[in-house]
């Protein structure tokens, strides 16, 4: 090899940094796909044509989509694969179905690890909504399974329903939540931040007798966060306003 090296590119195609900088050493299915889907973008593939092009077969492309959707690289919503996180609601969760989340199950010990551990906060069997619940907060919303029962387990500790627990995961997903330890750290703030709320909805008699209203819980956080306000000075403000 010559010590000179040349280099030309007539003509280019955008490769994300991030492709380069952890995953050079990825499978080669996985990168040769990644490519292809960057070299064409906006275009539409059949999937004998990919099988064909990569020369895998369809438990195998599905591996290649999979390793990209897990490393929040490529995200698929409505059929649709794409580089950019795309803006979801619960509503928005497409059911899989039954088989197809089987599969994935069998190959999979961080999916398998997240259905049982979400069985068992909900203390009950899931059903086929609740798993494709589960299952859309880590295609579509890019959560890792680890982070997803994890919210699960905090959601349901604080009496909410799947549906609610899913809401919170979407905002965690638009958050750019990627880690367990992001995760515990978001869950600790919220903690304090309920505790603050209730030690103050106590000092006013509020706790208890009903329920603390958005606008008062949004009050009370700046009256600590903002001004700085303990709850000696809050309780000695609300005994004079009374």
């Amino acid at each position: 090899m010559e010590n000179t090296i040349l280099f030309e590119a007539p003509q280019t195609f955008s490769v994300p940094c991030e492709i380069v900088d952890k995953h050079l050493n990825a499978p080669e299915a996985e990168l040769r796909l990644i490519l292809l889907l960057l070299r064409n973008a906006n275009a539409a593939f059949l999937k004998d044509d990919l099988m064909r092009t990569l020369n895998v077969d369809e438990k195998r492309l599905e591996e290649a989509f999979q390793y990209w959707i897990k490393h929040n690289v490529l995200f698929r919503a409505a059929g649709k694969y794409s580089l950019q996180r795309p803006k979801l609601s619960p509503s928005d969760f497409v059911s899989y179905h039954p088989e197809a989340i089987a599969q994935r199950l069998e190959g999979d010990p961080a999916l398998q690890f997240l259905y049982k551990s979400a069985e068992e906060s909900l203390k009950k069997p899931l059903t086929s909504t609740d798993a494709s619940l589960l299952l859309s907060l880590v295609d579509w919303c890019g959560l890792p399974a680890d982070v997803v029962a994890l919210l699960v387990r905090y959601g349901c500790e604080n009496g909410k329903s799947l549906r609610q627990i899913a809401q919170t995961g979407v905002r965690w997903g638009d958050d750019g939540v990627k880690t367990f330890e992001q995760a515990e750290l978001l869950i600790r703030r919220e903690t304090e931040k309920k505790n603050v709320v209730n030690r103050i909805a106590s000092r006013f008699g509020i706790l208890g007798t009903r329920a603390i209203t958005e606008a008062e819980r949004k009050t009370f956080l700046k009256w600590k966060e903002e001004y700085g306000y303990d709850l000696d000075v809050i309780g000695a403000a609300y005994e004079e306003a009374i």
